[in-house]
């Protein structure tokens, strides 16, 4: 799960599980396949910014959970 890479770390998108945001990172050009970088992890499970391209997200832990990834 997205929200489990650590800061810094790079991670390959496999699945999303919940459809309405797998529509919403596919518009902003983020699908399956897709590598991502975290950035940066607030605390206190806030929330969690990572990049892909030249571009950057920044979305809820609980989101973050629902995006599967492979190291």
């Amino acid at each position: 799960m997205l929200s489990r890479i650590k800061c810094g770390d790079t991670a390959t998108i496999k699945s999303f599980e919940d459809f309405d945001l797998s529509m919403k990172m596919i518009e902003m050009g983020c699908s399956s396949g897709q590598k991502v970088r975290i950035v940066h992890t607030a605390p206190f499970n806030g929330p969690i910014a990572f990049e892909f391209d030249c571009s950057m997200i920044a979305m809820r832990k609980e989101e973050a959970e629902t995006i599967i990834v492979e190291s």
